[in-house]
């Protein structure tokens, strides 16, 4: 223990229950002597006796029992906070030290995806989805034709927006986006990828008006043949009777599984360009208008690379027994 000299010339003005850890032969960090003594009253003395070792290596190092003890209680319950999970344990730890523990042991912390409730059904389908797939040869995986729809609004933000500033300058209005209500300018657009090549851009109308709910009517009237998810929609009695007549065979998705078809992540592509566009659509026309430009200026290259590892994502799922994947 190279920081016990340290630790020895601060042990006199340690909190009581830090100096007995102190004695028993392990290292804490100054934040964790600061929040000790917040308990016992004597925040703003610590505080100040520790401002002129900050900065130094002074770290917690918990024996092996507390350390197996914060894995056991993060694998209880993954969504714990740190701070929590250092209070429960004896001695307390900071989050900071929480952190490194479960780090040593390979658990890191990230935002949570949001992903589709799937119900043992469920996974069972999509098991059963990949292992029918499985074989398929790279060729084949590219003669099918992948279609969707998807939402488009105005002032739509494709995802989570950083911004790099000094402390103190986060609520400056260069550092903040602005929040507008649910714009009333929106469409669903419809279209379909193969490899080498992408569909038309077809922008649905509905009977209910613009961004309405679709219908097995209004779908088998606008939508041509491609792929298909599980959306009700998609799966109507009259829908599968339509491509039977028209003897298009499906390639069907099971219900309520993840997000395998290569066109879902061509569609954040195709949104992130839109909002980027130097002049941003204010009106319903100009939406279209926009929505087309950059559907057009689409690379072949970016369709390819997903269509080309779908032998990836259905082995993923064989891997996850039908479970979610990073696809």
């Amino acid at each position: 223990m190279t920081m016990a000299p340290l630790m020895k010339a601060y042990k006199f003005a340690l909190p009581p229950m830090l100096a007995q850890c102190a004695t028993a032969g392990f290292l804490f960090s100054a934040g964790d002597i600061i929040a000790q003594q917040a308990v016992e009253g004597k925040g703003k003395d610590y505080q100040k006796m520790l401002r002129g070792v900050e900065g130094k290596e002074l770290k917690q190092e918990a024996t092996k029992q507390v350390r197996e003890q914060v894995v056991k209680i993060a694998m209880q319950n993954w969504r714990k906070p740190f701070k929590n999970i250092g209070k429960e344990v004896e001695p307390q730890l900071s989050a900071e030290t929480v952190h490194e523990v479960l780090a040593e042991k390979g658990y890191h912390c990230h935002v949570a995806w949001k992903v589709p409730l799937l119900s043992g059904l469920a996974r069972k389908k999509c098991l059963n989805w990949a292992m029918d797939y499985w074989s398929m040869t790279f060729e084949q995986w590219g003669d099918i034709a992948w279609s969707d729809e998807v939402y488009i609004m105005l002032g739509e933000s494709p995802g989570q927006i950083f911004v790099t500033c000094h402390t103190g300058e986060a609520f400056d209005n260069e550092c903040c986006i602005p929040c507008f209500k649910q714009s009333s300018v929106r469409c669903m657009v419809w279209s379909l990828i193969i490899r080498g090549m992408k569909g038309p851009l077809v922008i649905l109308e509905y009977l209910r008006g613009k961004g309405g709910g679709m219908t097995a009517e209004w779908y088998q009237e606008q939508v041509l043949e491609g792929a298909l998810d599980g959306a009700p929609s998609h799966c109507a009695k009259t829908t599968t009777e339509w491509f039977n007549k028209h003897h298009i065979p499906l390639f069907l998705h099971p219900p309520s599984s993840p997000d395998l078809s290569p066109i879902e992540p061509v569609w954040h592509i195709f949104k992130s360009k839109l909002h980027d566009c130097k002049r941003q659509p204010t009106m319903y026309n100009e939406l279209c208008a926009a929505i087309f430009e950059v559907w057009d200026d689409i690379d072949y290259d970016d369709i390819d690379k997903f269509i080309d590892h779908m032998p990836e994502v259905v082995q993923a799922m064989i891997d996850a027994k039908g479970g979610h994947t990073q696809y």
